[in-house]
């Protein structure tokens, strides 16, 4: 499997913001849906390190205020732990059914409105709080941001790789 086969098999889950204490424990910035689940003990998460993937081993998990701390098998103090700094952690994703997808499986697809034409490529995703935003680039350029709420129908063909978005002609402007 070469890296570009590994890195669409994984799901970033969140970053290593910094150490915590002198045990080796990390803080980790994270808004994943279902913590407890994703790192939860034993769970293999990996970083990226030199265009490879490395796996660590959870050890402990605790939350303090707004991260989550990790602590890994094998590694006892934080002198063992400082490169791990500001790392992306990521774990293998989940299999969805058909009709699902990830909303980070969007970015790079081409967008095309509802009367079928393309207006631009999903850029990233942005997290407003109760809901995210679809960053579109339009193809004059410009940047919107598309609410991912009902009213814009947003669809994704996993088959096509393309998003349909139903949006008003100002937005496109």
């Amino acid at each position: 499997m070469n890296q570009n086969q590994k890195e669409n098999k994984l799901l970033w889950i969140g970053t290593v913001v910094n150490t915590h204490g002198i045990k080796g424990e990390v803080r980790v910035l994270s808004d994943v849906e279902e913590p407890l689940e994703r790192f939860k003990i034993g769970n293999i998460l990996m970083y990226e390190d030199f265009n490879s993937f490395k796996e660590l081993k959870i050890r402990t998990m605790r939350f303090h205020k707004n991260f989550i701390l990790l602590t890994f098998n094998d590694i006892e103090n934080i002198n063992d732990i400082k490169w791990l700094k500001t790392k992306k952690l990521y774990c293998e994703k989940d299999e969805l059914n058909s009709d699902e997808y990830y909303l980070s499986d969007l970015i790079d697809k081409p967008v095309f409105d509802q009367t079928k034409e393309k207006i631009g490529i999903a850029k990233k995703i942005l997290d407003q709080g109760p809901y995210e935003n679809l960053i579109v680039e339009l193809n004059n350029g410009k940047e919107i941001n598309i609410p991912i709420v009902d009213e814009f129908e947003i669809e994704y063909d996993k088959q096509l790789e393309k998003i349909t978005v139903k949006i008003p002609k100002e937005f496109k402007e």
